[in-house]
């Protein structure tokens, strides 16, 4: 759905023929890829929110390498997670968001 130097935004379609009208935002830890928490069907959140009817996205970070040597936690926070959430509402059209 989106990406830059720090991040991807990656979409999950409901499951279900009602869809809640407020997206979900999952962020894991910097250290992990998203995958993290969607291993398996049965201990997937993805998974579980998806067939609860959830807009879900996902953001998976990228590796950083010595070009982004020079980035602070201040630029994962706004160039990242604030990015993700306002992509996140210009798809969906919401005015809010749950993450």
């Amino acid at each position: 759905m989106f990406e830059n130097e720090l991040f991807q935004l990656i979409q999950y379609k409901p499951l279900t023929a009602k869809v809640h009208q407020r997206p979900f935002l999952l962020v894991p830890p910097c250290i992990n890829k998203y995958y993290i928490l969607d291993l398996q069907p049965g201990n997937s959140l993805v998974r579980y929110a998806v067939e609860q009817g959830m807009s879900t996205f996902v953001v998976s970070w990228c590796n950083p390498d010595a070009a982004l040597a020079h980035k602070t936690w201040d630029d994962y926070i706004e160039a990242a997670i604030i990015k993700a959430i306002e992509v996140v509402r210009e798809i969906t059209r919401a005015e809010q968001i749950n993450a």
